[in-house]
């Protein structure tokens, strides 16, 4: 098995998202449309009725036996089996949905980390912005403006570490 180092990031996440938005379908509509056609009495009598039957071999073979000759309605057997398809597909498209659920958490996370990164800057920013402010606010004789010169100057001579 081999395993790719994928970067995790919002892109992505966004374009996995969009895939299966259009990959979508309407599943539960289509459970409803599939009984609802198969249950209407009318649409049943126009669709037509396709029997299998053993070949007359075997039937013969079967009768000897002391077996009943089967006859089976295919037509049915297609309905049982849209049915249960199509349960089958609402299942999936249960755990799909989850899927695509936790990928708009993810979205949202990583976006959120962001927005908290940006905010971080924005406050360092607005601290240096309001130091210098503050360092500017009054030059007497006793502001951090008027000793600063001197405490530079004092460290590069006699470096303190």
């Amino acid at each position: 098995m081999m395993l790719l180092a994928c970067k995790f990031n919002s892109r992505r996440l966004k374009g996995m998202r969009n895939a299966f938005l259009a990959l979508s379908i309407d599943l539960s509509s289509i459970v409803r449309d599939v009984k609802e056609f198969h249950l209407r009495s009318s649409r049943i009598a126009e669709l037509p009725v396709f029997t299998l039957e053993d070949p007359a071999w075997l039937s013969a073979q079967v009768q000897e036996a002391g077996g009943a000759r089967l006859v089976r309605n295919y037509s049915i057997m297609l309905l049982k089996r849209q049915e249960r398809d199509v349960k089958e597909l609402s299942g999936e498209d249960k755990d799909y949905r989850e899927t695509l659920s936790a990928v708009a958490t993810l979205g949202a996370s990583i976006d959120t980390f962001k927005v908290g990164r940006v905010a971080l800057w924005v406050a360092l920013i607005s601290l240096a912005v309001s130091m210098v402010a503050l360092l500017l606010a009054d030059v007497g004789r006793n502001t951090v403006l008027h000793h600063l010169p001197g405490l530079i100057t004092q460290s590069a001579v006699s470096p303190t570490w």
